[in-house]
């Protein structure tokens, strides 16, 4: 699934600011596969816009990643690259 370009714009911004402080590559594209994943179910339950997530999609994702057998650490993960991601973008537009 492509992401809409309202995801995307803040999503590279993200990433970008993850390379600048020195994570290694690999360490972007774990965070990458995960962001990607929070924001293609977003996508699939219909919201386009990574500023306007209602908080009931971050409580249904865990269930929805969870469902597919993941194990809670991993879950977790997952979860607190999505809050630093949204740390970021209030830190960003403040």
């Amino acid at each position: 699934m492509n992401l809409d370009e309202r995801i995307m714009i803040p999503l590279e911004g993200f990433l970008a600011s993850l390379e600048q402080r020195g994570y290694r590559p690999a360490t972007v594209a774990v965070w990458r596969n995960s962001l990607r994943r929070f924001f293609e179910f977003v996508q699939s339950e219909g919201v386009f816009n990574a500023r306007n997530v209602p908080m009931e999609l971050f409580f249904a994702f865990r269930g929805a990643i969870s469902a597919q057998g993941l194990r809670d650490a991993v879950i977790s993960r997952h979860e607190n690259r999505v809050i630093k991601f949204y740390i970021w973008l209030v830190n960003k537009e403040r």
